[in-house]
């Protein structure tokens, strides 16, 4: 009995080994992280809009990898304006001005897929009702 919970011991152990690398503090490597997904919640809007974006990392076996906080860029910031709290897997997105940029999330190496936010006029016909 006491050989077969050792053996059984080992394989979890062994099991566990498989997994995703992890540093001393539970939080995953950045090597643990295949793919970026982002999307925003409102990717036109007007000037003074605001919309929430959302980044999440994949494993390569398309794992969540959960504990990392992701660098924003923008190709122009003049348009639109991005902030978040660190660590965060969201951020806020303001409209400044009518224009295009493109928003990424990255961690690590890897970068999701630009989304294009576009910013345009409000439609002055529009009575808020």
């Amino acid at each position: 009995m006491a050989r077969w919970t050792l053996a059984l011991a080992i394989s979890c152990v062994l099991a566990a080994c498989d997994s995703e690398p992890f540093v001393p503090d539970g939080q995953p490597t950045q090597g643990a992280v295949a793919r970026v997904e982002l999307s925003v919640a409102g990717a036109e809007m007007t000037p003074g809009d605001t919309a929430i974006a959302t980044a999440k990392a994949y494993s390569a076996r398309g794992d969540e990898v959960a504990f990392l906080s992701f660098e924003w860029q923008l190709t122009d910031s003049s348009v639109v304006n991005v902030e978040a709290a660190s660590p965060s897997v969201t951020a806020k997105v303001t409209a400044i001005a009518v224009g295009t940029s493109a928003l990424t999330a990255r961690v690590g190496g890897v970068a999701s897929t630009a989304v294009l936010l576009t910013v345009v006029e409000p439609d002055s016909t529009d009575t808020g009702s």
